[in-house]
């Protein structure tokens, strides 16, 4: 998700401004009781319980050019 902050706010038409967020893996629909379906072996369908589940990530971003 972002959003371009529009030139008249800013005041100059040399600059944009950009702020963006982003998620992943934040949550998992489904009627899997294991840990994480994402990290079952494939080749005999075991879950891998001896890892971590995958991480979930925020990013909060600006961008700038001038």
């Amino acid at each position: 998700l972002g959003y371009t902050v529009p030139p008249r706010i800013i005041k100059t038409t040399k600059m944009n401004i950009r702020v963006f967020f982003s998620a992943e893996n934040v949550f998992t629909i489904d009627n899997y009781s294991g840990p994480d379906p994402e990290r079952v072996d494939l080749t005999t369908g075991i879950d891998d319980y001896g890892s971590y589940p995958l991480a979930k990530r925020l990013t909060l971003g600006l961008t700038v050019n001038f």
